[in-house]
């Protein structure tokens, strides 16, 4: 039996991180600053993956990768901080980007990058194709 692989899986996959970045900030685990950022990413690749826009929707989701990659290296804080043993795990949307290529993501060369704009800890995300 061939299995049907759909944009409403992929959403589905999205909200699931959506949850787990709202428990993590709701425990304290996370940063409400870096929380956002990661919530709206995840907004941004669900509304793209809607739009069936698989590229733009890859490179929201690695921007989110990069944030918690970022927050837990200790790149927005002043020292690093402390993060859970399942923290990459429970935060890795790797079975969404499998949903993506199995959809038809071709993965091109993107460079995304994710800097704190000023100090009121809003950022300045960059999202190109190369």
């Amino acid at each position: 039996m061939e299995e049907q692989y759909t944009t409403e899986s992929v959403v589905y996959f999205l909200e699931y991180y959506k949850a787990q970045v709202v428990a993590y900030a709701d425990n304290k685990e996370l940063p409400n600053y870096i929380a956002n950022e990661m919530l709206a990413q995840l907004d941004q690749a669900i509304s793209e993956v809607k739009s069936k826009h698989y590229t733009k929707c890859y490179m929201s989701i690695k921007a989110y990768i990069q944030l918690y990659r970022n927050y837990a290296g200790g790149c927005y804080t002043k020292n690093k901080p402390r993060v859970n043993t399942y923290f990459y795990e429970e935060l890795n949307p790797n079975s969404a980007i499998m949903l993506l290529l199995n959809l038809g993501l071709k993965i091109v060369d993107t460079n995304v990058n994710v800097s704190l704009k000023d100090s009121f800890r809003e950022f300045k995300v960059t999202k190109k194709v190369a």
